[in-house]
């Protein structure tokens, strides 16, 4: 078969290295092994083609590289089998993002890209036949692909970080987070039949993946000997400053984490609040008012996403700031883990950040105020904001099946996630990857 793969390219996210060509050699070396020939798209822009293809040439990735096609003049023999909403589906993200972070509007441009990758994917499916899309999360190009191999009836998978980091992997032939696969019944979960032993011994360790960093450590090598003096301040880490907050954690306190404004977890799939000052606003006011009715002291306690720059201009920390130092029963905390402050927490509020996950791994009461594909009866409570404040006693009383819950989260470490060091991962994982991406797209 044909692989064809895309959105594997170089990372570096405040100054720390994301090694994605590093599994993508991994993958296309698996791959060539099982005599399968594989093809990377990329995007011809000046000096990022000359670093990336040191990159490929460095690590001698198993995988041909293919740019994207600039020169698209109509009839276009893909794009205009597209419908309008399915177009409007692929950029709503990237357009929406670009409004958010850099006040910019990007339509046309956008519309463009993808004009110019469905017909970069059908000349090259005409000229070598691509019979497996491959790509790494949910951006503008990975997300034409998908469009094109839905529509094309093409084996897709998309991969993400699992939330059992970093040892598992999400390996998905429908999407990823909300949009994945993951069922969102309840009977589903009663099925389940789980090791209690394997449960309690492996959930939070690997339990067969093992660390291989050779290839990452000469990921790095090779990319210091080609750097620039630029590039190399790139991939330092930046000392993170913290306002220092006193916060009694044995007091009774909901804790709310917040999310990047311009993450499409936001931006897709949040109806109801778009900023995180709207959410400090709807928690605040259902937790005066529970205190109020009620003759409670239960304070909150919010904590900024430790990326919260990459929202850009949309995103005003000390407006929120602001806004909590004016309520004596809420505070703003920087100087603490989110382990901890979900650990001594009573409830954790989310609108649908895998913190959650994280707060049903320690038996957390969780809510919900978005979509997301933890939203299951009896394992969390899903409202809106309205329903927030009017129904907060409720809320207070409520904790998640215990069963259910275990079964949950067994499904989705043992099942559902594969075990794998990203990006880190030994030969071994490698193979139960490959194999899961094939097992995914049978038939």
């Amino acid at each position: 078969m044909n692989f064809f793969f895309s959105g594997f390219s170089k990372m570096n996210f405040n100054g720390q290295i994301i090694g994605m060509p590093v599994i993508l050699k991994k993958l296309t070396d698996e791959l060539t092994k099982r005599n399968h020939d594989c093809y990377y798209l990329y995007q011809d822009n000046n000096l990022k083609l000359e670093k990336d293809e040191r990159v490929f040439s460095k690590l001698e990735i198993n995988a041909r590289r293919v740019p994207l096609l600039v020169n698209c003049s109509p009839p276009f023999q893909e794009f205009d089998k597209y419908e309008i909403n399915e177009l409007a589906d692929i950029t709503y993200y990237l357009d929406e993002y670009y409004k958010l972070v850099y006040k910019s509007d990007r339509r046309i441009n956008n519309k463009k890209m993808v004009v110019h990758v469905l017909e970069s994917l059908r000349q090259y499916d005409e000229r070598i036949g691509i019979d497996f899309f491959v790509v790494w999360g949910t951006s503008l190009v990975p997300r034409i692909i998908q469009k094109y191999a839905n529509k094309n009836s093409k084996k897709i998978i998309i991969f993400e970080n699992g939330y059992f980091r970093p040892f598992t992997l999400t390996i998905d032939n429908i999407g990823v987070n909300y949009e994945s696969s993951l069922p969102r019944n309840r009977e589903f979960y009663d099925d389940v039949k789980i090791s209690n032993n394997r449960y309690e011994k492996y959930l939070l360790i690997p339990e067969v993946a093992k660390k291989d960093q050779a290839l990452t450590n000469l990921f790095i090598d090779k990319l210091n000997e080609t750097a620039t003096k630029k590039i190399n301040s790139d991939f330092v880490i930046q000392d993170q400053k913290y306002k220092e907050i006193d916060l009694n954690l044995e007091e009774e306190y909901v804790f709310v984490p917040f999310q990047l404004q311009s993450d499409a977890q936001i931006i897709r799939n949040s109806p109801y609040l778009s900023t995180m000052k709207e959410l400090v606003a709807v928690t605040l006011k259902a937790v005066l008012n529970y205190n109020t009715r009620y003759k409670k002291n239960l304070k909150i306690v919010y904590k900024p996403h430790p990326l919260q720059e990459a929202d850009g201009k949309s995103f005003n920390i000390e407006e929120i700031r602001e806004l909590i130092s004016s309520s004596a029963i809420a505070k703003l905390v920087e100087n603490k883990s989110t382990d901890e402050l979900v650990k001594n927490s009573r409830v954790v509020i989310t609108i649908n950040s895998t913190v959650g996950i994280e707060a049903l791994i320690h038996e957390k009461p969780v809510v919900t105020l978005g979509n997301t594909f933890y939203n299951i009866k009896d394992l969390v409570y899903s409202t809106t904001p309205f329903g927030l404040d009017q129904d907060f006693n409720n809320i207070m009383k409520f904790n998640p099946d215990k069963e259910l819950l275990r079964k949950y989260l067994y499904y989705l470490r043992f099942n559902y996630f594969v075990e794998c060091y990203y990006p880190d991962a030994d030969k071994e994982s490698i193979k139960r990857v490959v194999d899961r991406m094939l097992m995914l797209n049978e038939g």
